[in-house]
């Protein structure tokens, strides 16, 4: 409270003083939410790493399997038909062997016998030395010699298949040659090229190749599958190293999918953060504004029991003053009046001393009757007036002209119709006419302005003359403030209340070297009890 008695409040002081305002709080609890939203979208991040990890690993396992499997398949297909061409050149090399002991054979007979069981040629070896073959020169181009009772080879570059056999009727050797081709292209489409080729042609796989290091490349020692995410994030890939057996099997898996997967994520993420720091923001916001609201209702509430405790101090002290002031006042009035028209031993002097006393008792007893004004509380009793009439009147009353001061009067339409108390209305404009000639006594300008608006009425009156200082101009509403020398501070404050009572506003200021006073009033409905 300041030593006039008005109550002066910092909102924003009176805002930050709670322990923690309600928009602050909203500000942690959405804080509390984002950074909750953050690490649950780090914890669905790492989920769905590990758990596209796992089911890569599974595929790993898959394609493991697999590969092992036709790997054995293949080897077990090779064993198998080695064993039914090898049963089968036994055969045909035992029956050689038989029909040679009864008669033997001649080069046309082994050739003809040859082509009808499919063979590529029949050699027999006498115990002489000396060779009987189905084709010229073939053992020449591939010498095989009967190094023990059996024996089984593959000729790779020649693409044959051979049995070499002791004879068991008759001493030598039978060699028999069985071409491999169809058996090489079968070996191929059940083998591991063509499992390759079917694994490379798999959605999703990019490549796989065989490391036939072995499962120790790098000095790792594999025993299971090492998987890792690779490449940029618009064409990721996973790299797999997958031992099997004596070999590592690397594949390359498109990861489009995780891509994916993390960018959904990620615009999940963006746009809940989003939605959540905007609503925090904006909840923030309206609570800040709504709080802020209702502080200043509380500080206008605050100041106005501040006023209304004023007025009462005003009251009790005017009513005090009119008790015991003017009481003795009027008996002093009363008799110096007698004493100037009973008494005839005045002389001029003594009559002129007695005349500026009773002038001075006049201006005393006029002070009490403002202080009594103003201490009471102004009930408007309003009617339609017509403002521009209102103020014309006042001006024709106190005649500024006949004192060298120019009025002007400006109106944006006419006639101004407005619902005011015309006698309250009527002491504010005379109060602040009369101002405006005392602070030009050797003549001036008044200019009045009246904006009529659809729902208010704007007064403006502006004069030169002599003005109040920058930091004097604020206090001039204030009660007992003046820089008159005769003043007493009340008709301001006073014409201030008799707006306020009407619903209206009242403001001074200094504007292009003029004292400016603006009036803001409804036009109906604005008149306050």
């Amino acid at each position: 409270m300041e030593e006039d008695g008005t109550v002066t409040v910092d909102i924003d002081n009176f805002l930050t003083d709670r322990s923690i305002p309600l928009w602050k709080a909203n500000i942690i609890v959405f804080s509390c939410l984002f950074i909750m939203v953050l690490v649950l979208f780090f914890l669905q991040v790492e989920q769905t790493r590990r758990a596209f990890l796992q089911d890569q690993m599974a595929h790993a396992q898959i394609l493991s399997n697999v590969f092992k499997l036709h790997v054995r398949n293949a080897v077990e297909s090779q064993k198998i038909t080695d064993q039914i061409v090898k049963t089968h050149l036994r055969n045909i090399a035992s029956f050689i062997d038989y029909l040679d002991s009864f008669e033997p054979f001649s080069p046309q007979e082994l050739e003809l016998f040859a082509r009808r069981t499919g063979l590529y040629g029949i050699a027999i070896i006498r115990p002489n030395g000396k060779i009987v073959t189905s084709v010229r020169e073939w053992l020449e181009k591939f010498p095989y010699t009967c190094n023990s009772k059996e024996s089984f080879s593959r000729d790779h570059d020649a693409h044959l298949l051979i049995l070499s056999k002791k004879g068991r009727y008759s001493e030598g050797c039978i060699v028999c040659a069985l071409p491999s081709t169809d058996f090489e292209r079968l070996q191929a489409q059940i083998g591991l090229s063509s499992v390759m080729k079917a694994l490379r042609d798999v959605k999703g796989v990019i490549s796989i190749e065989i490391d036939r290091v072995g499962a120790s490349v790098n000095g790792t020692g594999l025993q299971s599958p090492e998987i890792e995410i690779q490449g940029k994030t618009n064409s990721p890939y996973v790299t797999m190293s997958i031992p099997v057996e004596n070999k590592v099997l690397k594949v390359i898996l498109d990861a489009s999918r995780y891509r994916d997967s993390m960018n959904r994520l990620w615009r999940n993420f963006f746009l809940i953060s989003l939605f959540i720091l905007l609503g925090g923001a904006i909840l923030s916001y309206w609570l800040y504004k709504k709080q802020r609201q209702e502080m200043r209702r509380a500080v206008l509430i605050e100041k106005a029991m501040s006023r209304q405790r004023e007025d009462a101090m005003i009251g009790r002290a005017a009513a005090t003053i009119a008790h015991e002031v003017r009481n003795p006042l009027n008996a002093v009035h009363m008799g110096l009046q007698r004493l100037l028209l009973e008494s005839d031993s005045l002389d001029e002097s003594e009559k002129r001393l007695l005349k500026l006393s009773l002038t001075s008792i006049r201006q005393a007893n006029s002070i009490i009757s403002n202080l009594l004004e103003f201490s009471r509380p102004i009930s408007p009793k309003v009617k339609d007036v017509i403002l521009d009439k209102l103020l014309e009147e006042v001006i024709y009353v106190l005649g500024p002209e006949q004192r060298g001061i120019e009025v002007k009067f400006t109106y944006n339409r006419r006639p101004v119709k407005i619902s005011i108390d015309p006698e309250l209305m009527r002491q504010v404009f005379l109060n602040l006419v009369k101002n405006a000639i005392e602070a030009q006594s050797n003549g001036g300008y008044l200019d009045i302005i009246v904006e009529d608006m659809p729902q208010r009425v704007i007064i403006r009156m502006r004069n030169g003359g002599i003005m109040p200082k920058e930091n004097q101009v604020e206090r001039l509403l204030e009660p007992y403030f003046t820089t008159k020398i005769k003043g007493t501070g009340i008709g301001l404050p006073y014409s201030k209340r008799i707006v306020s009572a009407h619903g209206g506003q009242m403001d001074v200021q200094l504007k292009d070297g003029a004292f400016e006073v603006e009036i803001t009033i409804p036009k109906v409905g604005g008149i306050q009890s």
